[in-house]
């Protein structure tokens, strides 16, 4: 948000919660284009 994202907003509970529900907190990571923006979806 402090970057500027509009379709973001803080997770509640945070990283915790989000690990208790199951979710991993490492996920595959996809390179920027020199323009910082990501690659078009696969």
């Amino acid at each position: 948000m402090d970057r500027g994202f509009t379709l973001v907003r803080p997770l509640e509970g945070g990283l915790d919660a989000w690990e208790a529900a199951g979710y991993d907190l490492e996920a595959e990571r996809f390179p920027l284009s020199a323009t910082g923006t990501f690659p078009p979806a696969r």
